[in-house]
């Protein structure tokens, strides 16, 4: 935000709180409605990814930083 209370052009946000089930706002050609989001419980991946966000085939053998089943692992040497 520039000032309290101004945001820049084309600019939005909203302050929810923490509580608040997750809605979507879906514009169609004749109807703009906010409908539930459907939320996956699965907490756990099978897959390891980079940063960047790229799957990878199976556990990493290059040192670095990864994320699997939703958590930062490092790889050392």
């Amino acid at each position: 935000m520039a000032k309290e209370g101004f945001l820049r052009e084309n600019r939005a946000y909203l302050r929810l709180p923490k509580t608040v089930q997750a809605k979507s706002f879906s514009l169609n050609d004749m109807v703009t409605s906010i409908e539930p989001v459907a939320v996956s419980t699965a907490k756990t991946s099978p897959y390891y990814y980079t940063l960047d966000g790229l799957r990878l085939q199976g556990k990493p053998h290059t040192p670095g930083v990864y994320i699997f089943n939703g958590q930062k692992m490092v790889i050392a040497k």
